[in-house]
């Protein structure tokens, strides 16, 4: 519905404002962390989405490099040459772009190879919609190489227990997230689990954080 009547708009410059005054805060209070932030394909096809972007980093005064913006395969494929020069607008203010719901849209590797990219995210409820769990694993392999050999990071999505979390490791893939990982939630608990990650000693797969970032 608010795509529909273009209320994704408003609606969206709000979001991208309130995450990156979230994250600001954060790395003010030590906590060097990052902020993912869903762009629709209403915001990416409109010229005031550089514009948006923009005030939100002179508001927030966040790093620029920590902002990533996810743009949905689709939303890209309804109009590859605008989306790539848009894309790249917003990347010259020094923020990272991500391709959502990668393998949804039959993009062609000609078309990612011209798009100022830093990560591919697969949704792995997507994958397992398939009926046979070769054919499952076979396509997420597929989809790992297929980053590789962009030299895009790969990020799983869509991780719900310790089996999927394992099959992620197995597979290779170093980035993940899920409600397995961790729950969408306030501010507050997305602060206690930052204070909880200063003791803890990392290792694969790295876990993006998901804080909740709903309208």
């Amino acid at each position: 519905m608010a795509e529909d009547t273009g209320l994704i708009v408003p609606i969206g410059r709000w979001l991208l404002e309130e995450v990156s005054s979230r994250a600001a805060a954060w790395n003010v209070g030590g906590h060097r962390v990052g902020a993912f932030v869903k762009v629709s394909a209403g915001q990416l096809h409109r010229d005031g989405i550089v514009t948006d972007v923009r005030r939100a980093l002179q508001q927030s005064g966040l790093d620029p490099s920590l902002l990533t913006l996810e743009v949905a395969e689709t939303a890209v494929m309804l109009d590859v040459d605008a989306a790539t020069q848009r894309l790249r607008e917003i990347k010259a203010l020094g923020v990272r772009v991500a391709i959502d719901d990668f393998g949804s849209g039959y993009a062609y590797r000609s078309h990612l190879q011209q798009m100022p990219l830093d990560f591919l995210k697969v949704d792995r409820s997507t994958l397992a919609e398939s009926d046979a769990e070769d054919y499952r694993h076979w396509l997420l392999e597929a989809i790992l190489v297929f980053g590789r050999d962009l030299a895009l990071p790969v990020i799983a999505k869509g991780v719900e227990t310790a089996e999927q979390l394992s099959e992620m490791r197995t597979s290779g893939c170093a980035m993940a997230q899920g409600d397995y990982l961790g729950e969408p939630g306030p501010a507050a608990s997305v602060e206690s689990l930052l204070d909880n990650l200063l003791t803890f000693e990392p290792g694969p797969p790295t876990v993006a954080p998901q804080p909740e970032t709903h309208a």
